[in-house]
């Protein structure tokens, strides 16, 4: 049986206070760098956790 996930983009989009970071990115590399760079601007940034699976 498959099951599908949906999201609202939009609002999804207004919660990553990151996104300005990431207009001029061209790879994944520049992504993961300007996503790091975030989290090291932050005060109190959540722990790292692995993906459950």
């Amino acid at each position: 049986m498959a099951m599908y996930f949906t999201v609202d983009l939009d609002g999804l989009a207004r919660h990553a206070h990151y996104l300005p970071r990431l207009e001029h990115t061209r790879t994944c590399a520049e992504v993961a760098l300007a996503i790091e760079e975030y989290r090291e601007d932050l005060d109190r940034p959540r722990a790292r956790r692995a993906i459950p699976h």
